[in-house]
């Protein structure tokens, strides 16, 4: 993440303290009891949010984020919510969103604001 946030505003700034990280709807990615990555998800009434997902670099260019991202385009089917991501524009996981179903809803400078229809 450190590397699209500089390419978009020219420096890293970390967007809260550790004293300030809410991580309420963040669930943690595991490989073999190994933490390897991270997903933040809001689920409500009229729809589901992507806030975060990360995967280690060291894991990545493996099928986690795909696998990851298609359980939770599962969980969203079943619940029949549309599901709602963005993206820094420099980040290359938009290619990974595009295969999953999501479409480019609308844009700004900074973000490709993303938006993936629920399945019948």
């Amino acid at each position: 993440m450190r590397d699209h946030a500089i390419a978009v505003w020219g420096r890293w700034r970390p967007s809260c303290t550790l004293d300030e990280l809410d991580v309420s709807g963040h669930r943690i990615i595991e490989e073999a009891g190994t933490a390897i990555g991270c997903l933040a998800l809001r689920v409500e009434q009229t729809e589901m949010t992507l806030a975060r997902l990360f995967v280690d670099p060291g894991h990545r260019g493996r099928g986690v984020g795909g696998h990851v991202l298609q359980r939770i385009a599962e969980e969203a089917d079943r619940r029949a919510l549309p599901l709602r991501l963005s993206v820094l524009r420099p980040n290359p996981a938009f290619r990974l969103y595009l295969r999953h179903g999501f479409e480019l809803e609308h844009e700004t400078m900074e973000r490709l604001h993303l938006l993936r229809l629920p399945r019948s």
